[in-house]
């Protein structure tokens, strides 16, 4: 996995194409936490769809935008 780096952060803050969506969550290697991770980012991607959603983002661009995460 790449470290995300400042420059990287600025980068994405000046590109100005619109919508961005950062999802940052704690991952586990081992254990009974481990198998949870996956549902807390079905459960995060779900979040930012009713965000997006609120935002006046028709439903089907909302999925195209996701599209990638999911």
């Amino acid at each position: 996995m790449d470290i995300l780096k400042r420059s990287d952060v600025e980068q994405l803050a000046q590109s100005g194409n619109g919508i961005c969506v950062s999802l940052y969550m704690t991952t586990h290697r081992f254990g009974e936490e481990r198998q949870q991770d996956s549902i807390r980012y079905k459960n995060q991607l779900q979040k930012v769809k009713n965000r997006l959603e609120k935002a006046h983002m028709s439903p089907p661009q909302v999925e195209k935008f996701l599209e990638p995460a999911w």
